[in-house]
C-alpha cells in the first residue's frame, strides 16, 4: 500500500489556490518466481517438472480497461487459465500461447488471474500461479474547499480545492485561468483586474482517468453606482405627503438596493422607489444613495422643498329653494385662507369637472331631478379647500291623481265616496283639492264623500299640488244617480188550461233612466235566472204552473214581480176493466160468448168520447156498461177501449183472450195423462237477486197454483203426477229417487207438495240439470203406451246458471219431446221481476216444446191465472 498526499499553493495578488490530492495503489504478485526464466529438474530416468510464469499487461500496476493481455511463459505445451484461486475450475486445458486476451472479473478493485502448465508427454504439471493488477475506471474527484463569492469589490479573495482518487491515486493536476495560469504547482502570482474571471481545474489518476473540468468564476467590481430622481414633490407643496421616484445605474455587478435619509432623521434606512413619506411643515430635505451587488456605495443625491399645510375654507351664502320648478339656479359664496380672502374658486354642477368660477354663479339648462352644486377655493400654494355643497331638486312636472274607488256608474245610492292617490316623482305631493258639480276646488283627502245627491248626472274633480309649486290637471269622474226601479209587463202566455207541454211567454221591461240591464224569470217557484222575451219552456209536467218575471236596472233596482198561471193536462182518461173473460175460453162447439165491462174516468177534464170493439173494429160504447161478445168461434181475440177527454188526450186499453174449440180436453180425456211439474227453488225466490225483491218467498204462487190444479183433476183415475225441483246445481225428484219412479197418484202428489213446502229455497238455477231429469222421467216410464199424453210445466223466476245459451236450452227441450214423439208438450211460466232476457228465454223454450208461455209481468189485469192457461194437450184434435 502506497499513499501520497501533495499540497500545491498558487499565489496571486489577493487570490490563494490550495490543492490537495491522495494516491492509493497496491501491486502484488503471488507466483513463486516473479521473473520469467524456465526451470528444469534432472535426475535418473525421472522426467523433469515443467516450469511456468504469468503477468498482466507486461506487469503493469494499473489499468482502466477490463480488457487486458496475459503474458505467459512455460516449458510445458499445455496451459489452464482461470479466475478461480485454486485452478480447480473455471478454465480448460488448451495449447500453450505466450499472449492471451482476457477480461477481468473484478472491476474497480484488485483483479487476479490464475494459471497452471503441464507437459502432455508425461502429464506433469506446475502449481497454480497468479498475477494481479488494480482496475480503476473512475476519474478523480475535485472538491472546492470554500464558497467563492461570485461578485466582489476586493481583489484579495482566497479559494482552495482538494483532489482525491481512492484506487490508483492522483497522477497530476492542471489549472488554467484567463490570467494565463498553467500547472497548479508553482504558478506565478499576479493581481486580478476589474471584470469577470474564471479558473478551470482538471485532474488525472495513475490509471489514466481524467476528471471533468471544474470551473470557478468571479466578478471584480471596483466602481460605485450612480443615482438620479425621476419624481419629486413641488418646490412649494401644500401636502405633508411627499413621493419620490428614483433609479440607479451600475455597469458591472448591478444595483442591489437603495437607502434613504430625511432631514428629520440622520440615519440611512433601506428604501425602494417610489418612496412616500409624511413630512412636517416647513423646509425638508430627502437624500438617496445606491449600493451595487459588489458592495460599492454611490455618492448621495439630495432634494430640498417647502411644505405649507394651511387649509382654506369656502361658504355658500345663498342658493335656490330646496324644491324648485325653475331650470336655472344662482349661488353666492365667499372663501378665506388663514383670515385672507381667497381669490381663486372652482365650481362644479352635478359632479362635472371643477372649472374656474366667481360669485355670484348661475347654472342654466337644468333638467328635472336632483342637482348638486360644489365650490372650492385654492390658496397660494395650491391647497384646495374642502368643497362647499348645496343640493336641491328641480321639478317641472305636474303631479297626477289616480282614482282608486268611485261610486258605481250608474248607482242607486244618493251618496258618493271617492278614494284616490296622488303621485309626484319629483318634489313630492304637497296636497290635493276636490270639487263636486263645478262648485269650486277645496282642500280634501282620499275618502272624500258626498250625500243627498239627487237623481241625475254628477261630476267629481280632484287635482294635486307638489312641493315645487306645480298644480296638476284635474281628474274627472261622472256618474248617474238612479233612485227609481224599472217596470215589467207580461204581454202574452199559454191558455189557462192546455195539453201542451211547452209554453211561450212574452213581456216588456222599461226604466225611466233607460237602464234596464236584464230580465229574470222563474217557473214554478224556481230561482230567478236571466231571460229574454219571448221565454220558451219545453217538456213541462202535467199540472198547475206559474211563470214569474222581473226587471233589474243597471243600479240593481228590481221591479215588482209579474205572474202568469196555467194548468197542463196531457193524460188521457183512465180505463179500468172491471170484468174480463178468461185468458183461455174452451168450448166444444162454435157460438160461445164472453162479457167485458170497464169504467172510464178523467181527473183533469171531462171525458168527451168512448169507443170499443173486437179486433180493431171500434164503435161508440157506454161507460160502465157490460159489453156482451156473442157468437165467438175458435181463435185469438183482442177487445179494445179508446177514450178521449175535452183537450184531445186519448187513452187506449186492450185485453186479449183465446177461444179454443176442443174435441180433446183435460176434462174429456180417458187415455193416460201424465203431468210433470219442473219448479225453480233457487235463492232468488226467497231473498231476491241484487237489488231485486224476492219473487215467491212463501211459495204461494208456485205451490198454490200446483196444489189448486192437482185438486181440480185429482179424482181422474187416468191422471198421474210428477214433481221435480232444481237448485244448488241439482235437480231433485220429489216423487221418488233420482232414478225413479217419477210419476205417482193423487195421494203421492200431495206428499210431494208437502215436501216442497218444507224445503227451503236457496242456491243457483241449474236449467240443464232440470231438463235432463224431465227427459229421464219420460224415457224411464215403463207404463208408457202410444196413447199416453205427457204434459211438462216449467215454472221459473229466470236467470239460468249452468246453461245460458238459448239454442242449447231449446235443444234440451227438444230432447224431452223426442222421448215420446207426438205425445209431449212443454210449457213455461215466468214469474220473476221484469227482465226481457229471462222472459224471451222461457218463451223460446215453450215454442220449441209446442206448449204455452205466460209472463206474469204482462198477464192481463183483472184476469186470474191458473195452470190450465199454459197447458196444451198433445196429440191430434187436442189443444196443441
Amino acid at each position: 500500500m502506497r499513499k501520497r498526499i501533495a499540497h500545491v499553493s498558487i499565489f496571486a495578488t489577493g487570490l490563494v489556490l490550495t490543492i490537495g490530492f491522495s494516491n492509493c495503489s497496491k501491486v502484488s504478485f503471488d507466483a513463486t518466481t516473479t521473473d520469467l526464466p524456465s526451470t528444469s529438474v534432472q535426475g535418473g530416468n525421472t522426467a523433469p517438472t515443467p516450469t511456468g510464469a504469468i503477468q498482466i499487461n507486461q506487469g503493469a500496476e494499473y489499468t482502466n480497461s477490463a480488457k487486458v493481455t496475459l503474458n505467459l511463459d512455460s516449458s510445458g505445451d499445455k496451459m489452464y487459465v482461470t479466475d478461480e484461486a485454486d485452478c480447480a475450475a473455471g478454465g480448460d486445458w488448451e495449447d500453450f500461447v505466450s499472449a492471451k486476451p482476457w477480461t477481468l472479473k473484478q472491476l474497480n478493485a484488485k483483479a487476479s488471474v490464475f494459471a497452471k502448465f503441464k507437459d502432455s508427454t508425461d502429464g506433469s504439471e506446475t502449481g497454480c500461479l497468479s498475477a494481479s493488477i488494480i482496475h480503476d475506471d473512475v476519474a478523480p474527484v475535485i472538491t472546492l474547499g470554500q464558497t467563492l463569492a461570485p461578485v466582489t469589490n476586493n481583489p484579495n479573495v482566497a479559494f482552495s480545492f482538494q483532489v482525491t482518487d481512492n484506487l490508483s491515486g492522483v497522477a497530476n493536476v492542471n489549472c488554467n485561468s484567463d490570467a494565463g495560469w498553467n500547472a497548479c504547482p508553482g504558478t506565478a502570482a499576479r493581481p486580478l483586474d476589474e471584470g469577470n474571471h474564471t479558473v478551470t481545474i482538471q485532474a488525472t489518476d495513475m490509471a489514466g482517468n481524467t476528471s471533468p473540468a471544474t470551473v470557478a468564476g468571479i466578478l471584480v467590481d471596483l466602481t460605485p453606482p450612480t443615482v438620479q430622481f425621476s419624481q419629486t414633490p413641488p418646490v412649494l407643496s401644500g401636502s405633508a405627503l411627499g413621493t419620490f421616484s428614483f433609479a440607479g445605474q451600475d455597469a458591472l455587478s448591478g444595483v442591489a438596493g437603495f437607502e434613504c435619509q430625511t432631514s428629520a432623521s440622520a440615519a440611512w434606512q433601506p428604501c425602494a422607489s417610489p418612496f412616500t413619506g409624511t413630512f412636517p411643515a416647513g423646509s425638508n430635505q430627502f437624500s438617496i444613495r445606491a449600493t451595487d451587488v459588489a458592495g460599492n456605495v454611490s455618492t448621495p443625491l439630495s432634494y430640498t422643498w417647502t411644505i405649507d399645510l394651511n387649509l382654506p375654507t369656502v361658504t355658500i351664502t345663498s342658493g335656490p329653494n330646496p324644491f324648485s320648478n325653475q331650470t336655472s339656479a344662482s349661488f353666492t359664496f365667499v372663501g378665506t385662507d388663514g383670515g385672507t380672502p381667497l381669490a381663486v374658486f372652482e365650481c362644479s354642477v352635478d359632479s362635472s369637472a371643477f372649472q374656474s368660477c366667481s360669485s355670484p354663479f348661475t347654472a342654466n339648462g337644468l333638467t328635472d331631478g336632483s342637482h348638486v352644486f360644489e365650490v372650492h377655493g385654492i390658496n397660494a400654494v395650491g391647497t384646495v379647500s374642502q368643497p362647499a355643497i348645496y343640493k336641491w331638486l328641480v321639478d317641472t312636472i305636474k303631479p297626477t291623481v289616480t282614482l282608486v274607488a268611485t261610486p258605481a256608474n250608474p248607482t242607486s245610492s244618493s251618496a258618493g265616496s271617492f278614494q284616490f292617490t296622488a303621485q309626484d316623482s319629483g318634489s313630492g305631493v304637497k296636497g290635493t283639492e276636490c270639487q263636486i258639480d263645478g262648485g269650486g276646488f277645496k282642500p280634501c283627502v282620499t275618502g272624500q264623500s258626498y250625500s243627498n245627491l239627487t237623481d241625475g248626472v254628477h261630476t267629481f274633480d280632484v287635482r294635486a299640488t307638489d312641493n315645487a309649486g306645480n298644480v296638476g290637471d284635474p281628474v274627472t269622474y261622472t256618474w248617474l244617480v238612479d233612485l227609481t226601479p224599472p217596470t215589467v209587463i207580461i204581454t202574452s202566455g199559454p191558455a189557462s188550461l192546455t195539453n201542451s207541454t211547452s209554453a211561450t211567454l212574452t213581456f216588456v221591461a222599461s226604466d225611466g233612466a233607460g237602464l234596464v240591464t236584464r230580465t229574470e224569470c222563474s217557473i214554478d217557484g224556481s230561482a230567478f235566472a236571466a231571460c229574454t222575451s219571448p221565454e220558451n219552456y219545453l217538456g213541462l209536467a202535467q199540472g198547475a204552473h206559474v211563470f214569474q218575471v222581473r226587471a233589474v236596472d243597471a243600479v240593481g233596482l228590481v221591479s215588482a214581480v209579474q205572474s202568469w198561471s196555467w194548468s197542463i193536462d196531457t193524460t188521457g182518461p183512465t180505463i179500468t176493466f172491471t170484468s174480463v173473460p178468461a185468458n183461455l175460453i174452451t168450448a166444444t162447439s162454435a157460438g160461445t160468448s164472453a162479457v167485458v165491462q170497464f169504467v172510464v174516468s178523467d181527473s183533469g177534464t171531462a171525458v168527451s168520447s168512448i169507443q170499443c170493439g173486437l179486433n180493431g173494429t171500434l164503435a161508440t160504447c157506454a161507460n160502465n156498461t157490460p159489453q156482451t161478445l156473442a157468437n165467438l168461434t175458435g181463435g185469438n181475440y183482442t177487445f179494445t177501449v179508446q177514450a178521449q177527454d175535452s183537450l184531445g188526450n186519448t187513452t187506449t186499453q186492450s185485453i186479449s183472450f183465446t177461444v179454443q174449440i176442443q174435441s180433446c180436453t183435460l176434462q174429456t180425456l180417458t187415455v193416460p195423462v201424465k203431468i210433470h211439474f219442473v219448479v225453480d227453488m233457487s235463492g232468488s225466490n226467497a231473498s231476491g237477486q241484487g237489488s231485486l225483491p224476492a219473487t215467491d218467498p212463501t211459495k204461494s204462487f208456485r205451490g198454490g197454483e200446483i196444489k189448486d190444479f192437482v185438486n181440480t183433476f185429482g179424482t181422474k183415475t187416468n191422471f198421474s203426477w210428477g214433481f221435480e225441483t232444481f237448485a244448488n246445481n241439482t235437480a231433485t225428484n220429489l216423487v221418488g229417487s233420482s232414478t225413479g219412479p217419477f210419476f205417482t197418484n193423487y195421494n203421492g202428489m200431495q206428499t210431494a207438495i208437502t215436501k216442497f213446502y218444507s224445503t227451503a229455497d236457496g242456491g243457483n238455477t241449474p236449467y240443464g240439470k232440470a231438463l235432463t231429469m224431465a227427459a229421464l222421467a219420460i224415457a224411464s216410464d215403463t207404463s208408457k203406451t202410444s196413447d199416453t199424453k205427457y204434459i211438462v210445466v216449467f215454472l221459473s223466476d229466470g236467470f239460468p246458471t249452468d246453461v245460458t245459451n238459448v239454442a242449447t236450452l231449446d235443444a234440451d227441450v227438444q230432447n224431452i219431446l223426442n222421448q215420446a214423439p207426438g205425445q209431449v208438450t212443454f210449457s213455461t211460466v215466468f214469474y220473476g221481476s221484469t227482465d226481457a232476457t229471462a222472459s224471451s228465454t222461457l218463451q223460446s223454450m215453450a215454442t220449441t216444446g209446442k206448449g204455452q208461455f205466460v209472463d206474469m209481468n204482462t198477464y192481463p189485469s183483472g184476469q186470474t191465472f191458473t195452470i190450465q192457461d199454459v197447458i196444451n194437450v198433445p196429440g191430434p184434435g187436442c189443444t196443441q
